[in-house]
């Protein structure tokens, strides 16, 4: 599969948009028949980019990924005991287990795993 986030210009000869809809592209198409056509270009997200022919809206021959999308990290998660982050509700709840059992003259009753995400601006 043909990576086309490198910045450089591409032909094209029709067919669906080969990058993510909300990349950035600049793109030439060409409206008209041979030398006598008039090119144009433009510039927006890969979605609203003319990929496909349009009866008198020319055809795009020529595309360039100005600035490539990228999906947004997943927010981490952990779940806290006290000061402790655990991986896993399962885990958080084995570490409460084995602090209660090493220490039965406390009352652990009140203490509970809270889940923590992290949030991404």
């Amino acid at each position: 599969m043909t990576d086309y986030n490198d910045g450089k210009w591409h032909g094209w000869n029709g067919g669906e948009c080969p990058v993510h809809p909300r990349s950035r592209v600049k793109w030439t198409r060409h409206v008209g028949i041979g030398v006598h056509g008039v090119s144009y270009q433009g510039e927006a997200p890969a979605q609203h980019a003319p990929w496909s022919s349009f009866e008198g809206n020319g055809h795009l021959v020529a595309f360039c990924v100005i600035t490539p999308y990228v999906e947004p990290a997943k927010p981490r998660e952990w779940w806290a005991t006290g000061k402790h982050l655990h991986d896993s509700r399962a885990e958080a709840d084995a570490f409460l287990a084995k602090v209660k059992a090493d220490n039965p003259s406390m009352n652990f009753d009140s203490h509970a795993p809270v889940l923590v995400r992290e949030v991404l601006a």
